[in-house]
């Protein structure tokens, strides 16, 4: 790595390292910048500075450019990010869940990240997963579970403000962020979006944003659940039956034949649902986390 430097990231660097990793375009991020002796961008890292995921700890991206790998360079700038972290929570988390096979998932461990938990993939026929979902949705509404006034619409009609700040609060995602995802989503082409603006929903409880359910497309004929959220006044019960209820449905009519979620391996309420729906256990990945020397109190 000799011809190779790492640094914090100038203001003239910053467009290019938001090419790389666009999800650190965030007032609370810091971030490095890999150069070669002529002062080309080689890679780029950050985190970004709130507490995220379970053991908190700050979430890091890393980037390196596919010629310039394998120098060790990656391990520089996240050696960066650790120094940075170190003394203010317990733990750094790779921002997104590893396939545990993967070259990522290789290079976490030799930069000594570790596997926390794991996030299981699945994937359904529609028709089946709508089934499963009429029936839990039928079932409460004889009951008088659902409340009247519940309402779904789309995202893009509802402000997106409440609407980001609802799922930020839950994921612990930078609402900046986020919010300029939703607008570019209500503002692209659906098949250009990155959450289907049609297809997605929104739960409404007296005009007000109570539940989400945010997918993207992932073919002609499949769609993806990327989240689906409610408000602490409305959950454990009818509202997440409902958004995806109604989300199935857009779906189906949609012409979408698979449907695909995921969840933690100890969310045995969407485990079963899997299991009922006949879904395919498509693929396992793991979230990877790095413990910090122990902070000061």
């Amino acid at each position: 790595m000799s011809d190779l430097f790492v640094a914090p990231a100038t203001e003239e660097a910053l467009p290019a390292c938001f090419a790389l990793l666009p999800m650190l375009a965030d007032p609370d991020a810091i971030v490095f910048a890999a150069r070669d002796g002529e002062g080309s961008l080689a890679g780029a890292a950050g985190l970004t500075w709130r507490s995220w995921n379970s053991p908190p700890g700050f979430p890091v991206w890393v980037h390196v450019l596919p010629d310039r790998r394998r120098q060790g360079l990656g391990r520089a700038l996240l050696a960066e990010l650790i120094r940075q972290s170190e003394g203010e929570l317990d733990q750094l988390w790779a921002a997104q869940p590893i396939a545990e096979a993967s070259d990522a998932a290789a290079f976490a461990r030799a930069c000594g990240f570790k596997p926390e938990r794991r996030q299981l993939f699945f994937e359904a026929d529609a028709r089946t997963f709508l089934t499963q979902i009429a029936r839990t949705v039928d079932l409460l509404r004889r009951r008088g579970r659902v409340p009247e006034e519940a309402k779904l619409v789309r995202i893009d009609q509802v402000a997106i403000d409440d609407l980001a700040h609802l799922i930020a609060s839950e994921f612990r995602t930078a609402p900046p962020r986020l919010l300029e995802m939703l607008r570019r989503s209500v503002a692209s082409e659906p098949s250009r979006a990155p959450i289907d603006r049609l297809q997605s929903r929104v739960l409404l409880m007296d005009g007000q944003v109570a539940g989400a359910l945010l997918s993207r497309r992932t073919g002609e004929n499949s769609a993806h659940i990327v989240c689906n959220v409610v408000a602490p006044a409305w959950r454990k019960g009818w509202a997440n039956a409902a958004l995806l209820d109604g989300f199935t449905r857009g779906t189906v009519e949609a012409g979408c034949t698979r449907i695909g979620f995921d969840c933690g391996e100890d969310v045995h309420d969407t485990i079963g649902l899997a299991a009922r729906s006949e879904a395919d256990h498509i693929r396992t990945d793991a979230w990877f986390g790095y413990a910090l020397s122990a902070t000061e109190r």
